[in-house]
């Protein structure tokens, strides 16, 4: 069943140009030109919550929420299992299905995206903890493994450590720097603050280098203020550290300058296998197993030693031949794992 992913960083912002809502790229090109015309919380707090001023019939989130959906396309007829934050209560939960509905998409099951984050990896240990990190706030959820299955224990919110917050205490930072360095203040309108930002969010997603540059043709290579960078986020972040147990995505990470912390691998191409059911409405599952695709082929989920399946959490297709870390060779098989309706 496809996956529709709920992620607030990468799903994107809702932009107001004066004529039209933008989203995905270009709004996250055109953010921080106008503050003012620009949705960071859509995925957050999606709320009927009135916004305040009614742009082309938009009176809440949840008519953003709608038009974002629309504007995806593709695939309205297929059902969907959507990966929620873990921070949606019940209510957030049904203004979500409402907007879906409206958007014609067909939701059957909603599942906290934390948790196929945790199946995907499924950590050697007992316990790990899964960084949420979006505009506004930044979550620690921590999962706890019971038997075979994953299971959400507790979700806490960290003050100040949203994406926006970082940004702002970075390029403080740089505005320090380039008024020294050429008297040149890259925070002085819309259009600077948006290529620093571009700049700064595109190092941390995709680790490319970050530089500021003055109208004159003044260049200051960021990259190497990374370390003095993240340690501006130090007292912030004391909930949370670099350990083996942590789970967060990448971006993060480079913000961090973490090493030891596991980077949250793309749920993007994943499918869940879940039984499909008669009622209308969506069901709730607290977690799902999650299985690769790749060239319409699942990744094992077993070897066979001497007959007798045991898990395997390797890179390996069915059918193929693995070696085992005592050295011993194995046949990899998939074995389906069916959910039923909780």
């Amino acid at each position: 069943m496809r996956l529709l992913d709920l992620d607030p960083a990468s799903r994107g912002l809702a932009v107001w140009n004066g004529g039209a809502w933008r989203f995905g790229a270009e709004a996250l090109a055109a953010c921080r030109v106008d503050p003012q015309a620009t949705c960071w919380d859509v995925w957050e707090v999606l709320s009927l919550i009135p916004l305040g001023v009614n742009r082309d019939g938009v009176r809440h989130r949840a008519d953003l929420a709608v038009r974002m959906l629309r504007a995806e396309g593709g695939g309205a007829d297929a059902p969907r299992v959507a990966l929620t934050p873990s921070g949606w209560d019940k209510e957030t939960m049904g203004v979500f299905l409402g907007a879906a509905s409206a958007a014609g998409l067909k939701v059957r099951w909603l599942t906290p995206r934390a948790g196929v984050v945790v199946s995907k990896l499924n950590p050697a240990g007992d316990a790990c903890t899964v960084v949420e990190w979006s505009w506004n706030r930044l979550q620690r959820v921590k999962w706890v493994r019971k038997g075979e299955t994953w299971r959400q224990e507790e979700m806490r919110l960290v003050a100040d450590a949203g994406i926006l917050a970082c940004f702002r205490r970075e390029a403080l930072a740089v505005q320090d720097l380039a008024l020294e360095k050429f008297r040149f203040d890259p925070l002085y309108s819309g259009r600077t603050e948006q290529a620093l930002f571009s700049g700064w969010w595109a190092s941390l997603r995709e680790g490319t280098e970050w530089s500021v540059t003055t109208p004159e043709g003044g260049r200051i290579d960021l990259s190497g203020e990374r370390t003095r960078f993240s340690a501006l986020h130090g007292a912030v972040m004391a909930e949370v550290s670099d350990a083996e147990d942590v789970i967060a995505p990448m971006a993060f990470l480079r913000l961090m300058g973490w090493h030891r912390a596991r980077a949250e691998l793309s749920v993007s191409g994943l499918e869940v296998e879940v039984e499909d059911h008669d009622a209308d409405s969506a069901r709730w599952r607290e977690t799902l197993g999650a299985v690769e695709r790749d060239g319409g082929g699942p990744r094992a989920t077993h070897v066979v030693i001497d007959g007798i399946a045991e898990p395997w959490t390797g890179e390996a297709r069915p059918g193929e031949t693995v070696k085992l870390p005592d050295g011993r060779t194995a046949l990899a098989v998939y074995v389906r794992e069916t959910h039923g309706a909780a």
